[in-house]
């Protein structure tokens, strides 16, 4: 199972069928059809069904959508202040702390997010 938005979940069941095997260009087609000739002249054909399963009242996840807006603007609000400071150092100041000014993006996005991107 995925979560894919929210309460919001896809889950991928595979299903099998099986069912005799029909051959037009055959002559023995008006046969007598037995249990023994469907075992031995069968198919076995897999399919994949997706189902969308929703989860929660539509004010809970309305809840879930407004915390992870406010997550994504607190953290957008510290990339910006972490990357205005570091711009406003000097060249001296940013050797003292080891860095450059070419990766002070990666720095703030490190700080906010967690990861450069």
């Amino acid at each position: 199972m995925q979560l894919l938005h929210g309460s919001i979940a896809q889950q991928a069941i595979v299903h099998l069928q099986h069912g005799p095997k029909f051959d037009p260009d055959s002559a023995n087609n008006n046969r007598r059809v037995t249990v023994e000739s469907r075992k031995k002249e069968s198919f076995t054909m897999a399919y994949a069904n997706e189902t969308l399963s929703v989860g929660g009242s539509l004010a809970q996840r309305l809840r879930e959508m407004r915390a992870a807006f406010a997550d994504r603007r607190a953290r957008y609000g510290l990339y910006r202040k972490t990357l205005h400071e570091l711009e406003g150092l000097t060249e001296r100041d940013l050797t003292d702390l080891g860095l450059s000014r070419s990766n002070i993006r990666d720095v703030a996005l490190t700080a906010a997010y967690g990861t450069p991107r």
